[in-house]
C-alpha cells in the first residue's frame, strides 16, 4: 500500500533516538526512503532495523551536524544512494550543560549553538542547493522547542538557541519560496525521550523538582490540556504532514505541538 511520502527521500539528523527515531520511521511507514544521521552509529542502525522491520529502505550515516566537512559527506552519501532529496528534518540537537546564564561557559554556549542552530543553517542551505540544482520542490522542518517560546529558568543557551531557528525558519522560507522549497517549524512540548530522562536525572540529582514532576502538576491543574506527556509520534505525525503534498501552502510557519500545554 501506497503511502503519502512514496518515493521522496528523506534526511533526518538526530535519527538515533527520540523524536528524530520516531520520524524517521514514520516517515519510512509513509513510503520515503530515509537517511538517519547522528554520532551513535548503534542508535542509528537501531532506527533502520526499525525501518526494515516495516519493508522499507533506509541507510544510517555515521556524522556530526556541528561539522560542515560532515554536513557536506551526509549530503554527498545521500545523493550517491538515491540521486536526489526532497525532505530534509533538522532535529539534531543537545540540552548541553545549561545552568544559569552567570555559571555558563563560553564553550558550553558555543556548543549549545553549533548543534542546535548553527547545523540547521548549514544544513539548510546545502540540503536547499541540492533541491535547486535537481528542481525539486522540497519540504524543510526544523524541530526547535517551546521552551523558545516560554523559556524556564536557567535555560538560556538551549532556550535562545532554539528560538533562532525559529526566526530561521521564518528567513529560510522567504528566501527558498521562488524555488518552490518548503520551510515550517515544529516547537514540541515536553515530549518522553531520552533528553527529557537526563534532564530529569539532573535536575533530581541537583533537589530541583524535575520537568516529568512538572508535567504531572500541569496535568493535574489543568495546565496540560491533554493530560499526558507527549510521545516522539506526537511530533512524527505533524512533521509527515508538513513533509506531504497536503502540506504544498504551508511555509514559513512555528507550529506548536505541546498538547495545549499552557504557553502564558
Amino acid at each position: 500500500m501506497s503511502g503519502i511520502l512514496e518515493n521522496k527521500v528523506a534526511i533526518v539528523t538526530g535519527g538515533g533516538t527520540g523524536i528524530g527515531k520516531g520520524i524517521a520511521i514514520r516517515y519510512a511507514k509513509e513510503g520515503a526512503k530515509v537517511a538517519v544521521t547522528g554520532r551513535r552509529l548503534e542508535k542509528l542502525e537501531h532506527t533502520i532495523s526499525s525501518i526494515k522491520a516495516e519493508g522499507r529502505e533506509g541507510i544510517a550515516i555515521q556524522g556530526d551536524v556541528s561539522s560542515p566537512e560532515d554536513i557536506k559527506r551526509i549530503i554527498s552519501e545521500v545523493l550517491s544512494k538515491w540521486g536526489r532529496i526532497d525532505i530534509l528534518v533538522n532535529n539534531a540537537a543537545i540540552e548541553g550543560e545549561g545552568g544559569a546564564l552567570l555559571d555558563i561557559t563560553n564553550e558550553a554556549w558555543d556548543e549549545i549553538y553549533s548543534i542546535n542552530t548553527r547545523s540547521v543553517f548549514i544544513m539548510t542551505r546545502e540540503v536547499a542547493k541540492a533541491m535547486i540544482e535537481k528542481e525539486i520542490a522540497g519540504k524543510i522542518i526544523n524541530i526547535s522547542s517551546i521552551t523558545s517560546k516560554t523559556p524556564p529558568i536557567h535555560c538560556s543557551a538551549y532556550a535562545s538557541a532554539k528560538a533562532a531557528v525559529n526566526t530561521l525558519t521564518v528567513c529560510s522560507a522567504l528566501d527558498l519560496g521562488e524555488y518552490g522549497i518548503n520551510v515550517n517549524c515544529i516547537c514540541p512540548g515536553l515530549i518522553s525521550t531520552p533528553m527529557l530522562e537526563t534532564l530529569d536525572n539532573r535536575m533530581a540529582s541537583q533537589g530541583k523538582i524535575t520537568m516529568t514532576d512538572l508535567a504531572g502538576i500541569m496535568i493535574a491543574t489543568g495546565r496540560l490540556m491533554k493530560r499526558r506527556i507527549g510521545e516522539p509520534d506526537d511530533i512524527a505525525k505533524v512533521a509527515t504532514f508538513l513533509a506531504s503534498d497536503s502540506a504544498e501552502y504551508v511555509t514559513g510557519q512555528v507550529i506548536n505541538v505541546c498538547g495545549g500545554l499552557e504557553t502564558h
